[in-house]
């Protein structure tokens, strides 16, 4: 299904993209349900003053959200298990712990501009799985995300890295790069008050390249990453919620 030259991609990235992968319809679908389950604790669709301000669903109840998404199953069929097979040497099995992505429109979005965060910056394991075992991440687009909108950054080319495959806490990859390039040290520099980098931003280290994007796209599209990028939440500037989902390959013992 997958062409040599989007297999050589992703293994260069770290990331492939797949527009129209899923039927708009079914985004908008699994949408609305999203929103049913949300007014179960009065965030209403239609009534903006009820929406929680920020990049992440807070609360112990709304939590709950994040993990209704056994919907998602329709997403996950044959089509895509065979084309993460394509992507790796080594066989992959999904694993059941689909989790809705939703951020709501901050508050402060008029009067700060949007930045790509210096902070929260990370890697996927999965714990249940065994921290560093290696995976692919999902990301099914929901309904349509434009720049600005919420969608996760994230670093391509960084899991080729030799910091981008180690098995270290977060601060310690934000150390050990900074001491490495100017680039890092802007994009994590967390008291600039200016934006750090534009989306789009490169740099080589060691004949790597390594370039800063942001997942955008239209309902139906889908994303599929290797674990190993450093990746963050940023800031929704958008009138509207971001909703996107994501599910987890492991690899097969």
């Amino acid at each position: 299904m997958l062409t040599s030259a989007q297999v050589d991609f992703f293994q260069r990235t770290g990331f492939l993209k797949l527009p129209e992968f899923f039927e708009p319809a079914t985004g908008r679908e699994l949408t609305e349900m999203a929103w049913m389950e949300l007014a179960k604790y009065g965030v209403l669709k239609d009534s903006r003053d009820t929406w929680p301000s920020g990049p992440a669903i807070r609360g112990p109840q709304l939590k709950t959200v994040r993990s209704f998404a056994t919907p998602l199953d329709v997403l996950t069929g044959e089509k895509l298990r065979s084309c993460v097979a394509e992507l790796t040497e080594h066989p992959l099995t999904r694993i059941d712990d689909n989790t809705l992505l939703l951020s709501f429109p901050a508050d402060d979005a008029d009067s700060k501009p949007w930045n790509v965060p210096a902070s929260g910056w990370h890697q996927d394991f999965n714990i249940r799985e065994g921290i560093g075992s290696p995976f692919i991440i999902v990301f099914f687009i929901l309904s349509n995300v434009e720049h600005r909108g919420g969608g996760t950054a994230f670093l391509s080319g960084f899991h080729r890295l030799e910091d981008g495959q180690t098995q270290h806490h977060a601060s310690q990859i934000y150390k050990s790069l900074r001491s490495k390039s100017d680039f890092f040290n802007r994009l994590f520099d967390m008291k600039s008050e200016s934006p750090n980098w534009e989306i789009g931003a490169k740099t080589s280290i060691c004949d790597v390249e390594v370039e800063l994007l942001e997942m955008t796209g239209d309902a139906g599209d889908i994303y599929i990453v290797d674990s190993l990028l450093f990746h963050t939440i940023t800031p929704n500037h958008s009138p509207g919620p971001r909703f996107m989902a994501k599910a987890y390959y492991k690899k097969i013992a």
